[in-house]
Parts: structure tokens; sequence; C-alpha cells
């Protein structure tokens, strides 16, 4: 039976030798390989190394672009001053003296009634009224059948266009307003003749003339001023 086995065994013993004559010499292969294969993963990372395939190229640089055309630059307007900075330039108005401008409406008012005939206790605010009877000369002169002034009648009338309403008498005319020395007279003042100013009255317009309704017989005139029997003093209403 021993002899009957034996050559089953040779066989496997042989093949099983070869095997491991075969393995001891591919093992070192196999385990060098192995070390190589894991090392080159290695030495591509390690920056001393450097790569496996070569030095990597230098980053190459990107063209250069072209400028994009700018805007046509515009010119920029210079700041506004905020409205409290700004200068502000009143205008200039100049109007004239009030009392100037009222005297002025007064001797218009006089001139327009030149030529009127006189009449005794004639005129009043609105215009020239029929005089009346005095039992003297303005009766001899017919002045109660006239349209007129007598010289106090015209001072009402002229006047009262400038707001300003006198009494009706000369006398109680120089007694109402304010008395100025005659040297400071102002055109629209009121010159007075007689004590208390009760024998005449004349408007002053400037220049030594006065514009009055002075007697029966007369009309309304411009006239220089009469120095005889003038009162030292002139009665300013404007």
């Amino acid at each position: 039976m021993l002899a009957a086995t034996l050559p089953a065994r040779l066989p496997h013993t042989f093949q099983e030798e070869t095997r491991v004559r075969i393995s001891r010499i591919l093992w070192p292969i196999a385990v060098t390989a192995s070390l190589l294969l894991a090392a080159v993963p290695a030495a591509a990372a390690n920056p001393l190394f450097g790569s496996i395939s070569g030095p990597a190229p230098a980053p190459s640089s990107p063209a250069p672009s072209s400028p994009a055309p700018s805007a046509p630059q515009v010119p920029l307007a210079p700041p506004e001053t905020p409205a409290a900075e700004k200068p502000v330039t009143p205008p200039v108005v100049e109007d004239p003296p009030v009392s100037l401008t009222r005297a002025q409406m007064v001797i218009d008012r006089a001139r327009s009634q030149v030529g009127v005939p006189y009449a005794w206790g004639g005129g009043n605010i609105h215009g020239p009224t029929r005089g009346i009877r005095d039992g003297g000369v303005a009766d001899r002169h017919g002045d109660f059948n006239k349209i007129g002034f007598d010289c106090s009648g015209l001072l009402v009338y002229s006047f009262a266009g400038a707001g300003v309403f006198l009494p009706r008498t000369s006398g109680a005319i120089f007694r109402a307003g304010t008395q100025v020395p005659l040297a400071q007279r102002k055109p629209g003042d009121v010159l007075f003749y007689g004590p208390g100013g009760s024998h005449h009255a004349a408007l002053y317009i400037g220049n030594g003339m006065v514009i009055e309704s002075p007697f029966s017989g007369a009309t309304v005139r411009i006239a220089p001023i009469n120095w005889s029997g003038i009162q030292p003093v002139a009665v300013r209403f404007v």
C-alpha cells in the first residue's frame, strides 16, 4: 500500500515546492512594487520633489484687455448757495413824503378852480355854491346870485380832497391848524390876514405865490403873496 500511495503524493509535493519557490521569488518583487506604488503619490504631493510629470507650467497672465471707452466728461454745475445764505438786496423804494403828497393834492384841487367867481359865503367840500347876502359890498356885486367861492370856501373845498375837513370861516380855520413861523412856510400852508385871521386867507403854493379867492367882483386866482397886514404865522394842516 505504501508503494501505491507514493506516486500520488510525489507530484503534489513537487507542485507545492514549485509554488513555494515561485512565491519566494515573486514575493520580494511584489513587496518592492507595492512600496514603489505607495511612494509615488507621496512624492507627487511633496513640493521638494516637484511633479512626477515635470515642472508645472507657470500660470499664464491674462491677456491685456483694451480699456472700455469712457463716458464724456460733463462739467459739473457749481453748487448752489443755500437760500438762507443768498445775499438779498431789498428793492429801493423812495416814497415821497406823505405830507408833500397831500399838500400837492390840496394845491391841485385849488388850482382847478382858477377863474371861478368870488361869491361871499359860497363854496363847500363839493365845490362852488351860490353866495349869500351880506348887506353891503357883496350885495352890491350881486354875490347872492353867483356860483362861486369866498376865501374860506375855496380852502374848505381844496383840503377836502386830501381828507381834511376845515371849519367854514377864516377865523375858525386860523385856530384849527398848527401854527408855524411865517418864514418856515411850506406849500400847502395857509396864510392869514387881519386880527385872528378874520379878514382873509390864502393857500401858499411855493415860490412866493398863493391861490386865493380875494374879494367880490374878482375870481379865483394865482397871485404873489400880499405882505400887507399878513399874520406872522402860517397854519399847517398837511
